[in-house]
Formats: structure tokens, sequence, C-alpha cells
């Protein structure tokens, strides 16, 4: 499964570190280890956010201008120097790309430290111009999510724990499973800044896990022949442990609020 933020990481550094420092260079914090690869048009909605050329987050297309991410990629990141690729399986190639106008992270996210995690982006040109992006569906505002249930997560993150590896040339994907949050919230390393909230979704996969590269990718469910964004890879660490499950941001909780800004 995909993590975007390690616990490993996070114990060790305060979240006053990164308001003042660019999405490229939270970059460690993205990764897929486990799983399998896309394959082409599994997930069409699917974009790689970069700076210099360089993937460093996961994003999901909702609508010919706007996307949605975790906002801890974005912090302290100007629009002039992201791009966002679309209609590509391969990190940093291929597909097009969309310059960024406008990003907007949600406003009680730099008071909460790793809850509120959600952030929208606005690009110039449409994802439409790219004949292989369809948009994903979003679900309704504090729709439930039944434990037990099957997701996907996708994204470019490292491969392993070791933070010399390389990103993922190519998009994997694992399955998780949706477990309950009140026994994630048993868990002692959950507490403090690490407190499970409302606004997250606990999923995990043994021997599979997310972490530095797949953050702000997309969680989604299948609903027929559509597939649904439920979830967005937040922070966890990265073990691929069921007793250390990963933390997602709940897209239900804010879906008033990206329609307030996108009218999606």
């Amino acid at each position: 499964m995909l993590l975007g933020l390690c616990f490993v990481l996070f114990s060790g550094l305060s979240k006053a570190l990164f308001t003042d420092v660019s999405a490229r260079e939270i970059r460690p914090f993205v990764k897929i280890f486990g799983g399998d690869y896309a394959e082409e048009g599994e997930y069409p909605f699917m974009l790689s956010m970069e700076q210099s050329g360089s993937h460093f987050c996961g994003a999901s297309a909702i609508s010919d201008y706007w996307a949605i991410t975790a906002a801890h990629c974005l912090v302290g990141t100007d629009p002039e120097e992201l791009s966002l690729r679309a209609g590509s399986l391969t990190q940093a190639k291929g597909g097009t790309l969309h310059q960024a106008v406008e990003i907007f992270i949600y406003p009680k996210y730099y008071t909460t430290q790793f809850d509120e995690d959600i952030a929208l982006v606005k690009v110039k040109n449409p994802f439409s111009e790219n004949d292989y992006v369809e948009y994903v569906k979003l679900p309704d505002q504090w729709e439930p999510l039944e434990v037990g249930s099957e997701a996907m997560v996708a994204g470019w993150g490292l491969t392993s724990m070791n933070w010399d590896a390389e990103l993922s040339e190519k998009l994997k994907d694992v399955k998780i499973i949706v477990m309950n949050p009140e026994k994630c919230a048993e868990n002692p390393q959950n507490r403090g800044s690490f407190l499970i909230t409302d606004n997250m979704i606990c999923a995990a996969a043994e021997g599979e896990d997310t972490c530095p590269g797949d953050s702000g990718g997309p969680v989604v469910v299948r609903e027929g022949d559509q597939q649904k964004l439920v979830g967005l890879v937040s922070w966890g660490d990265g073990k691929g442990d069921l007793n250390n499950p990963g933390i997602y941001t709940r897209v239900s909780q804010y879906r008033l609020w990206i329609f307030m800004k996108t009218s999606v």
C-alpha cells in the first residue's frame, strides 16, 4: 500500500519545519512497496505533481481545471513552480504537462499538524487536452465508508524503506482494507500530534504500504464501472504492518469545501 508521510520521519520532525519549505524539499515523504504495476487506463485520473521536472507527490484530476491532493505536499509551494503530468504511467515522462495557476490548502491544516490534510490545485490548460484522462468520481458529504471495504492506492513513490532508493519509474498500486478507526486509535503511537480523527481513514495490507513519493495520491473504491475517490495518501510509518496501518485523508469530510472552491 502507499503512505504519504512516514511515522519514522514525522516522529522526529515538527510541523513548523514544513511551513517554510517547498513541496520539492519534502519529496522524501512518498512510496509504495509491494503491490503491482498499474495497467494502461486503470487510473485515468492519476496525476504526477512535478517541480523542475521531478515527481514529488501524487494527485487526482476531478475536472478540466482542478486536481486534488494532500496539503502537506504543497506547503510553501509557488504555483509558478508546479506542474501536473496527466495521462502517463511513467514517472516524469509522457502524457501532458499542465501548469498550476492557483493552490488552495484547507485553512485548518495549518493549525492541526497532521489533520485536515487536503488541498486543491487549479491548472492553466485543461486536463481534457489529453484523450487518456478521465475524472475521478467524488463522494457525497459525510458519505460513510464501511469497515472491511477494499480500496486501491496508486503512486510512484519509493519502493523500499531505504531512503536512498529511487522512486518507481512505473505507476504502482496496492489493495488495502479499511480498518475500524477505534481499533486504529488504540495504537499507542497514535497519540498527541498523531491522534486519529474523523477526518482520517485507517487502512492496511500485510507486507504492503505507502510512504515517500505516494503522498497526495488517490485511495479509490470501485462502484460498477466507476472509481470513487474516498481518500488521499497522508501519513503513516510505512511498515506494511496491520498493527501500524496507513492514514489517509477522508475526502467525504471536505465535499462541500471542494464544491465551494471548484463548483465540481
